[in-house]
């Protein structure tokens, strides 16, 4: 598999109580076979984490698409390639799939992992396996619905979970270190609104469900405020952060191109926002969703001409295009990022 690394300038190894670094970071997109073959596309990030007993201030993070057995296409959709067409049932059979994702979780050295696609009735004997690899499952309560979102968390972390949510297209986690001068990070897990509509429709969809999730994650860092750090944050040391360290990440099925991705990483709408949004929602200040802007760990997309095949390649094999970021607020530092291939 070729590899493309972004690497970033030397850092001090902690700037300050309730600053998170990120070293690597890893971005999955959908993907048949859960395998580095020629036929699959993997994006994988790291993001360092602590490898001793004391928290530094480092995580690892990891985000994948793992498409859920039950919304495997038959016959194969278009864009599938002669030589994967011939191999089709077993790079889709389940049994064979499985043995492959965990290995890939286990060897990407993640601390946290973000799944989409995670099929409810197989959770069970994925769970014991990804245990086995080290990891604490923690599943979406779908109410019903087949399949969840799924945060995995390395078990070699000691870390308290201080709140757990789940949202319809979403699932919130706060972990904070045990003992730790930290205060809590926010891993949200998201896979939006898919193109199943109109794309106006869609739009407005992401929209509606990024500006309720970022709210709700905004309420429970203020109930979780006033619980850790009661009487005034008084013996609280993180007690003078305004905001908390939030990653977001997972499927948004969101291209760089769409006036959602700008109002996210720059706070903004784009001029041309009304020609997907409705009136009422284009003259919606950033000002009124928290935490904005937020930053694309990757770095900035250009949304004019082609993007780079090299430090921006994309995450959806059926159209090529980027769907699947990671997304960190201004407490959270991203130090190296690093993308696979093949």
């Amino acid at each position: 598999a070729k590899r493309f690394i972004k690497k970033a300038e030397p850092h001090k190894k902690i700037m300050a109580a309730g600053i998170f670094q990120i070293l690597f970071l890893a971005f999955l997109g959908k993907s048949l076979w859960g395998q580095t073959s020629d036929n699959a596309h993997l994006s994988i990030s790291r993001l360092s984490s602590a490898n001793t007993d004391k928290f530094d201030g480092q995580v690892r993070v990891l985000t994948w698409n793992i498409l859920a057995p039950c919304y495997v296409k038959s016959p194969p959709p278009s864009w599938v390639d002669d030589r994967s067409l011939k191999k089709w049932s077993k790079y889709t059979d389940w049994s064979y799939r499985q043995e492959k994702i965990v290995n890939v979780i286990a060897a990407s050295g993640a601390d946290i992992v973000c799944l989409q696609e995670v099929q409810i009735s197989l959770c069970s004997d994925l769970g014991k396996r990804l245990s086995d690899a080290g990891f604490h499952m923690h599943v979406q309560d779908t109410k019903g619905h087949p399949v969840a979102n799924v945060i995995l968390v390395s078990k070699k972390l000691n870390w308290d979970v201080v709140f757990e949510e789940s949202r319809s297209r979403a699932m919130i986690l706060a972990l904070q270190p045990s003992g730790e001068n930290y205060p809590p990070i926010f891993i949200v897990n998201v896979h939006l609104q898919a193109t199943r509509r109109s794309h106006t429709e869609n739009a407005q969809t992401r929209f509606s469900q990024m500006k309720s999730l970022m709210k709700r994650v905004d309420l429970a860092w203020t109930r979780i405020y006033e619980k850790l750090c009661p009487d005034d944050g008084i013996g609280c040391d993180w007690s003078s952060a305004d905001e908390p360290s939030v990653l977001i990440m997972g499927d948004f099925n969101l291209s760089p191109t769409e006036p959602l991705y700008t109002l996210m990483s720059k706070g903004q709408w784009p001029e041309n926002c009304k020609e997907f949004l409705p009136a009422k929602v284009s003259e919606l200040t950033a000002s009124k969703l928290p935490f904005l802007p937020l930053r694309d760990a990757r770095g900035e997309y250009s949304t004019i001409g082609e993007y780079s095949a090299i430090l921006k390649p994309w995450t959806y094999a059926g159209t090529k295009q980027i769907f699947d970021y990671i997304f960190v607020s201004g407490q959270v530092e991203t130090v190296l990022n690093h993308n696979y291939v093949p």
